[in-house]
């Protein structure tokens, strides 16, 4: 007896789901660097990443001998 046994999977959805998510990082990245801001993502307080310009604003307030973290806890606070 002579037996055969084909699976075939349909990946499209998988595929979809990645280009979206590849074209979404790609525009988050365009934003990142066009914008002047500083912006910062962070986790329960911690930083996980965030854009050049931060750490130049928070070396400016350094050296003007304003404390950073203070600085950086009233932007997250929504205090400007």
């Amino acid at each position: 007896p002579l037996a055969s046994c084909v699976l075939i999977t349909d990946i499209t959805k998988h595929r979809l789901a990645e280009s979206a998510a590849r074209e979404s990082e790609e525009r988050l990245g365009k934003f990142m660097q066009a914008s002047v801001e500083g912006i910062v993502f962070h986790h329960a307080g911690v930083v996980t990443d965030a854009k050049t310009m931060v750490g130049l604003m928070y070396l400016q307030k350094l050296r003007a001998g304003t404390w950073p973290m203070t600085w950086l806890d009233a932007g997250a606070a929504g205090v400007a």
